[in-house]
């Protein structure tokens, strides 16, 4: 098992937080900001740029997907930080 990786989460902009995965888990680290979204595209895809196809995170989110993703997450308004668990 890797070790887990945290990684900060500009204000109101995509980052990607997880590169060419198949399972991982994305856990919340900051309160501030409250809200975060993610959405996934198959490694290589284009960075997201807008809300179209993104989810709230509401707690931990396991994820499991049939071919390799990269993960991106939008923290809402401010900092955030998450941990991505392998």
């Amino acid at each position: 098992m890797a070790n887990p990786v945290v990684v900060p989460c500009p204000a109101d902009q995509w980052t990607k937080v997880i590169t060419n995965l198949t399972t991982a888990a994305i856990r919340i680290m900051s309160n501030s900001p409250d809200k975060y979204m993610w959405t996934y595209i198959a490694t290589t895809g284009a960075v997201p740029t807008d809300f179209s196809e993104a989810v709230p995170i509401n707690g931990d989110l396991p994820l499991s997907f049939g071919a390799a993703a990269d993960v991106y997450v939008y923290a809402i308004g401010g900092i955030g930080k998450v941990r991505i668990d392998t």
